[in-house]
């Protein structure tokens, strides 16, 4: 699953392909079930024709395009909450890509958005045609993406978006600190909550806790400040070192033009069960915590 950092790159990329400023003419998508807040693709493919992208922007592993308005625009989208001066309504269109979304920027096949792409495009389910003849294609063979299209007030009360916590790549200490105080469990599954802190996947979570000797099944309660110090210093660290690498193409995952990432090729202990520990030498081991396959070396991390 793409996480923190390659959905943060991939919003780098967006930039350097000079989106911030581009005309969409159309909006096409075969799955209707990955559309939320906007009733239907083609209610959606009749409201964003001629918004501009004003912004990119990203929380947890969630990324948002900013759309301008248009003069008749009417808010909320698709109910009767309230209004505003016409003109200045502004859109958002957002990604999560669950288990194997990613985002394309292409030249357009047909210059428009009203069908699907030629053969063997069958994993393309969402195509955002722009003015300019190039496409956002958005590619998920698994079919577990979401978009959601709509006013922001809208997106805040949908309850994903709405219970995001803090960003783990901007959050400082004491926010992090106060977001897990209030907390019970074992480590892992309260690092993996979104609504706790936002970004964090299981690539990051058994790097991190490898990387601060702590063990995934750790109880809450049994943590001294000092060992939670640990653990944010080094979920900041790790998921710098994967920025640094481009991100992970574990599987299905790359940039936008194509580029794949590094991070699986100098990773410590995720999915290298039956290796040996980079910094003592044991096997790591696969244990299940919380539902999730975990790879953990039992000596660092008792």
């Amino acid at each position: 699953m793409p996480e923190l950092p390659e959905v943060e790159i991939t919003r780098q990329k967006l930039i350097n392909e000079k989106l911030i400023g581009a005309k969409i003419a159309g909006f096409w998508s075969d799955w209707p079930r990955g559309v939320q807040i906007a009733k239907s693709p083609s209610a959606i493919n009749h409201d964003i024709k001629g918004r501009k992208i004003v912004g990119l922007r990203r929380v947890g592993k969630a990324l948002f395009f900013d759309l301008g308005g248009k003069p008749f625009d009417k808010t909320p989208l698709y109910g009767d909450r309230g209004s505003r001066e016409q003109g200045k309504v502004q859109r958002v269109l957002g990604w999560h890509f669950r288990m194997s979304g990613r985002l394309l920027v292409r030249r357009s096949f047909n210059g428009g958005a009203s069908e699907g792409g030629e053969a063997g495009e069958k994993s393309i389910h969402v195509r955002v045609a722009l003015a300019d003849g190039r496409e956002i294609a958005f590619r998920d063979p698994r079919k577990f993406g979401v978009v959601w299209y709509g006013i922001s007030e809208e997106l805040a009360r949908d309850p994903y978006i709405g219970t995001l916590g803090p960003d783990m790549l901007s959050v400082k200490f004491p926010e992090f600190k106060r977001q897990l105080q209030s907390k019970n469990g074992m480590i892992k599954p309260v690092l993996l909550d979104q609504k706790n802190v936002a970004g964090i996947g299981n690539i990051i979570v058994d790097e991190s806790l490898w990387h601060a000797r702590i063990h995934p099944q750790k109880q809450l309660y049994k943590f001294y400040d000092r060992e939670i110090i640990k653990i944010f210093k080094s979920l900041k660290f790790v998921i710098n070192r994967i920025l640094k690498a481009r991100g992970s193409t574990m599987r299905d995952w790359s940039h936008p033009d194509g580029e794949v990432g590094g991070y699986e090729k100098i990773r410590w202990v995720y999915g290298r069960a039956g290796e040996n520990c980079p910094r003592c030498g044991n096997i790591i081991k696969r244990i299940v915590v919380g539902g999730r396959g975990t790879s953990v070396c039992l000596k660092c991390q008792k």
